[in-house]
């Protein structure tokens, strides 16, 4: 019986190991650029414009396989998400810059806006006609950012809140930490809708990148530079959840089953959060 021949990779021409060395260093160039770049515009808008105060910085800082699981007030909560947990350490580290998830239409519905997102990591999530998130080629590219050892941060209640109050948890959060060896880290702050005012976009509203930058004279729009200043912020960091935790919350049953009582457990820990950041709070006007 003949044996099996094993294909052998061809080598690589000459001149072309050079030129995928390039490629790769100027990606990694260009992304330390924006990472800097996004880094001095959080500061000026989070720490100039607004004040900010961090609880549980000692739970910041880049890791691996981590999902980052906050809750969602406006349009820039993962600047500032971003800017609490992972800057400026993630300049030394670009490659442990977070991927993020966001709505298409908000984020990529311009080409030169969705190319800054793509730099900046950012997983675009398509509608159904109904207005519910539906892509599946979005879950598997989160899915792709744990396995790969990656991070990712996601809003645990899928859309933002209107108010301060906290929305039901999306049961697809638990399904992202069940992925095998994923550390969750929980993340509240408050403040957000004063810093930028929630309000929607009329449907009849053209994605010009003018319109999504700035908005459109005598209509009441939403824009991302749409910002306030004078606000104070607060954010608080958990403790990071092992993935042995995550699997015991889990329990057996059916994949939905196990997914549900990871967001719901996941919520509590951020409830805790708020409730510690009352707390403070209120300590610090007594």
């Amino acid at each position: 019986m003949e044996s099996a021949t094993v294909p052998q990779e061809e080598p690589m021409a000459a001149g072309e190991q050079p030129k995928a060395d390039l490629k790769v260093w100027l990606g990694r160039g260009i992304m330390l650029i924006a990472l800097t770049l996004t880094w001095l515009v959080c500061i000026f808008v989070f720490r100039v414009l607004n004040r900010t105060t961090v609880y549980g910085r000692q739970f910041a800082g880049p890791r691996r396989r981590c999902l980052i699981v906050s809750n969602h007030q406006s349009l820039i909560d993962s600047f500032l998400v971003g800017m609490v947990v992972y800057f400026p350490a993630v300049l030394w580290h670009p490659d442990l810059a977070p991927a993020h998830l966001a709505d298409a239409k908000n984020f990529s519905s311009h080409g030169t806006l969705r190319y800054i997102y793509d730099i900046l990591r950012v997983i675009p999530v398509a509608r159904t006609a109904k207005g519910k998130r539906n892509d599946m080629a979005a879950l598997r590219a989160v899915r792709r950012v744990l396995e790969q050892g990656r991070t990712l941060h996601v809003f645990i209640e899928g859309s933002r809140s209107q108010t301060e109050e906290l929305l039901p948890p999306r049961r697809e959060v638990g399904g992202h930490a069940l992925v095998e060896g994923v550390t969750v880290l929980t993340v509240y702050f408050r403040g957000m809708h004063a810093v930028q005012e929630y309000c929607k976009n009329p449907d009849d509203l053209p994605p010009t990148l003018w319109n999504r930058l700035f908005g459109k004279p005598g209509r009441h729009t939403e824009w991302l530079t749409k910002l306030r200043a004078g606000n104070r912020i607060e954010i608080a960091i958990g403790r990071p959840i092992p993935p042995e935790e995550i699997l015991a919350i889990a329990g057996q049953g059916a994949p939905r089953e196990r997914q549900a009582r990871v967001a719901e457990a996941i919520m509590d820990h951020i409830k805790n959060l708020r409730k510690q950041v009352q707390q403070n709070v209120t300590s610090a006007q007594q």
